[in-house]
């Protein structure tokens, strides 16, 4: 397999893989997609490869952004995160999703 194609086979993995969270979690982070890609093993990388796999797919448009600060109870503090939402219109997504383009 080409190298194109085996970072194209990435992407379909993980936008396939941040739809799922998506449904199953009120938000999802950037930091989440990361860490729960690595300890599932989704993708055959450590956590620098995944995000490094992320930013691609952000530079190309796959995931909207939003930055949001957060209030975390538990330790009665505010932290700043990039959430992400799979931007169901771009062609890779519903090439990954499996619909029409």
């Amino acid at each position: 397999m080409a190298d194109g194609d085996q970072e194209q086979a990435r992407l379909q993995t993980l936008i396939r893989f941040a739809s799922q969270l998506e449904e199953s979690s009120p938000y999802v982070t950037v930091d989440d997609l990361v860490q729960r890609a690595e300890e599932r093993r989704i993708l055959p990388f450590a956590a620098p490869e995944i995000a490094a796999l992320v930013q691609v797919a952000l530079g190309d448009g796959i995931f909207f952004t939003d930055a949001r600060t957060l209030f975390d109870r538990a330790s009665g503090t505010f932290r700043d995160v990039t959430l992400l939402r799979v931007n169901r219109r771009h062609p890779e997504v519903q090439k990954a999703e499996g619909r029409r383009q």
